[in-house]
């Protein structure tokens, strides 16, 4: 298979989505604009801003996911 894979590992709660953001945005910069945006558990990323319920965090997080996606032009693959 041809190609390019990028394995960027964070430590769980320490990523938020701004942190996602500027690594796929450094790799556009350098000519590696992603086919496909894969996050093992979103669950586990730090919201920006914490809220008093968790599903509200979650809502945003999958929010800004999305926005990733549509930013980017490509699909975002997460479990959960």
């Amino acid at each position: 298979m041809k190609g390019k894979l990028i394995v960027k590992e964070y430590a769980p709660k320490q990523a938020t989505i701004s942190t996602i953001k500027a690594h796929v945005q450094r790799c556009v910069d350098l000519h590696h604009k992603p086919d496909m945006i894969i996050i093992d558990y979103a669950d586990l990323l730090k919201p920006i801003k914490a809220h008093k319920e968790r599903r509200i965090d979650l809502e945003t997080i999958y929010e800004d996911i999305r926005a990733i996606a549509q930013e980017q032009d490509c699909p975002v693959w997460t479990a959960s």
